[in-house]
């Protein structure tokens, strides 16, 4: 099973307790969409939550006071 880079979107964003995106072309169904979402909060406990329906938290770094990052997934359904 080959994986291929579709697309990639950066944000850099301060002080916003949310994250939206706009993808340069509409995913395929059936491909999978990942989302790593960092953040640096010096001393602070940040927790990063599930977003929206359908995503899933795959696996999350959430420390006190270090760079936080939290990867997200979500299989692209027809629509």
């Amino acid at each position: 099973m080959a994986v291929n880079l579709q697309q990639t979107v950066a944000r850099n964003t301060s002080s916003t307790t949310s994250v939206t995106t706009t993808l340069v072309s509409s995913p395929t169904t059936g491909n999978i969409i990942v989302a790593v979402v960092g953040a640096n909060v010096s001393n602070t406990a940040t927790s990063m939550s599930t977003p929206a329906t359908g995503w899933t938290k795959v696996v999350a770094q959430d420390t006190n006071g270090a760079n936080n990052t939290t990867i997200f997934a979500r299989v692209v359904g027809a629509g």
